[in-house]
C-alpha cells in the first residue's frame, strides 16, 4: 500500500467497500431523527436545609444550617438531573445527575462559588444520596478553594444531612 492509496475522496478511497459503512451510517441517523424521544419530567423545586455537620476540622457543635433550592428533573427512567443554588447572597451554583437505586437517588455533582466582593473562588464535587419518597438524605462536598490575592489554593471537606423543607 503506498501514499496514494489514501488520496482522492471519500467515494473513490473507500470504493465499493465503503458503502456498508455509509448505509449504516444513514441507517443510524434516520432512526435517531423518527425516534420519540423520551420526555423528562420536570418534578418541582425542592428546598432543602442542608446541616453541615462536619468538616476538615472535625464534628461542628453547633452545626451550620443553610438553604438550599434546586429544580429536580426526572431525565427518564431511573435517571435524574438536579440545578439550584445555595439561597443566600453569595452565587452558590449546584448542578448535578443522579440514579435511583431502590429507594436512593444518588447524585453527584459541581459546585461553583464566587463570593461578592471577594478574590477567592471556590469550585467543588458534591455527593449526596436523598430517599426518593422522602427528599431527605445525606451529603458530603470536596472544596477547593483558589484565593487570587494570595495566589494560593487550600482544600476543603464538609459532610451533613439534606432535610426537604418544602418542594413535591
Amino acid at each position: 500500500m503506498n501514499v496514494s492509496d489514501y488520496s482522492g475522496s471519500d467515494s473513490t478511497r473507500f470504493g465499493r467497500q465503503g458503502r456498508p459503512f455509509y448505509r449504516l451510517l444513514g441507517f443510524l441517523l434516520l432512526n435517531l431523527l423518527l425516534a420519540s424521544p423520551a420526555e423528562a419530567q420536570y418534578l418541582g423545586e425542592v428546598t432543602w436545609t442542608a446541616t453541615i455537620t462536619e468538616t476538615e476540622s472535625g464534628l461542628l457543635d453547633p452545626p451550620v444550617n443553610l438553604s438550599v433550592q434546586a429544580g429536580l428533573t426526572r431525565v427518564g427512567g431511573r435517571y435524574f438531573s438536579l440545578h439550584g443554588c445555595l439561597n443566600s447572597t453569595e452565587s452558590l451554583i449546584i448542578s448535578g445527575n443522579g440514579v435511583l437505586v431502590g429507594e436512593i437517588i444518588k447524585i453527584t455533582g459541581s459546585l461553583s462559588l464566587l463570593p461578592a466582593g471577594s478574590s477567592g473562588r471556590i469550585t467543588g464535587i458534591l455527593q449526596a444520596e436523598i430517599n426518593r419518597i422522602s427528599l431527605n438524605g445525606s451529603f458530603s462536598m470536596n472544596l477547593l478553594v483558589f484565593d487570587s490575592s494570595g495566589v494560593s489554593f487550600s482544600s476543603h471537606y464538609a459532610t451533613g444531612t439534606l432535610t426537604r423543607s418544602s418542594g413535591p
